[in-house]
């Protein structure tokens, strides 16, 4: 049977607005169910986004739940997100932020004005000044922070300013991970230039 010129304007039509949501969802849903993660994860998206991926190619409070193969809890939101236009694994964040617990009861928080989440690695880069705080009253603020969501480890190779309860510590490296088969479990490991001013507590 003959398909007619304007049946078929009518399918050309209807595809041209949902390929690409379907594969935007495809990119988001990539990234958002991190590689090395357990089975308890969800990513939420409701009516509205999906609407909102069809006109403005976007997903506003997109949402990263997650386990570790260690356990540890893992949560990640952003305000909004785009897909990068100059690489398909790659997804634009705007206002992210994220926490780790691990099983011991600790946890550790983390914001960024930005983010770069790459859904082919499993990783997020975070920048626009990043501010880190723990559980026992640590607070960081660095420049960027790279962070493997699988793992539950974060990273920077750039000045990190720490206030603790015991002073102000400076170093130009730092690491995270909240693995229980690592020798840095739930520790935070500074490096390179470490320089503390030692503020006891009276």
């Amino acid at each position: 049977m003959a398909i007619s010129d304007s049946s078929y304007s009518k399918l050309v039509a209807w595809l041209k607005l949902l390929l690409p949501l379907v594969a935007l969802g495809i990119l988001s849903t990539l990234f958002f169910l991190a590689r090395g993660t357990g089975p308890e994860m969800s990513l939420g998206i409701d009516d509205d986004q999906i609407a909102e991926l069809a006109e403005e190619q976007r997903l506003s409070t997109p949402s990263y739940l997650g386990v570790t193969p260690d356990g540890a809890a893992i949560s990640f939101s952003a305000d909004v997100a785009r897909p990068d236009p100059t690489s398909a694994e790659r997804l634009i964040a705007t206002t992210v932020s994220g926490r780790i617990e691990p099983d011991d009861g600790s946890w550790v928080s983390i914001a960024s004005r930005d983010g770069v989440l790459n859904t082919d690695a499993g990783t997020a880069r975070l920048t626009g000044g990043v501010v880190m705080e723990t559980s026992t009253g640590i607070r960081m603020t660095t420049d960027a922070l790279n962070a493997e969501l699988g793992l539950g480890e974060v990273s920077t190779d750039l000045e990190v300013v720490v206030d603790a309860p015991f002073g102000r510590l400076t170093a130009n490296a730092m690491r995270y991970s909240s693995g229980q088969d690592t020798p840095e479990q739930n520790q935070l490991v500074f490096s390179n230039g470490v320089y503390l001013i030692y503020q006891p507590v009276n």
